[in-house]
């Protein structure tokens, strides 16, 4: 580490030229304490919320509505975790999870959201690259009729 003479913040060079400022460390080669990793400093990795750049309609979730669930009057959704392209289309889309299980819920939003459009995630200003949004998705089905 190199120690680099300076004035405190709102000190004129005066005071330092005296000898009034203490000396201020200054990494040379490598910084003394641990950085964050470049992953996390990116964001890669990170689950970020969505903002839509177009929500999507409960008709084109209903083009995608699991058929037993349909059928049963059952309602329930999925949340998952998604990468967002330039086009602001999703890809690489993963379950986190699924509710209720075994009625294909989770099968249903990973097909339905090939139709979404979602803004990329943002971090200080700068578009998230490998960033993920978490994409929640609510399939509402009627109860039949006794």
């Amino acid at each position: 580490m190199a120690i680099v003479m300076g004035s405190v913040a709102g000190q004129g060079g005066a005071a330092a030229a005296e000898g009034a400022s203490p000396p201020v460390a200054v990494p040379a080669e490598r910084p003394s304490s641990p950085t964050p990793s470049p992953m996390a400093e990116s964001g890669e990795g990170r689950l970020f919320p969505a903002s839509w750049a177009e929500m999507p309609s409960q008709r084109l979730l209903g083009k995608h509505n699991p058929p037993r669930a349909r059928y049963e009057g059952v309602s329930g959704g999925a949340l998952l975790a998604c990468h967002v392209l330039p086009t602001r289309r999703l890809a690489d889309c993963e379950v986190l999870r699924e509710t209720p299980e075994g009625y294909g819920f989770g099968k249903a939003a990973r097909e339905a959201a090939t139709d979404f459009r979602v803004s990329p995630p943002m971090l200080g200003g700068q578009v998230v690259a490998r960033g993920r949004v978490a994409i929640p998705v609510a399939f509402r089905n009627r109860e039949p009729r006794p």
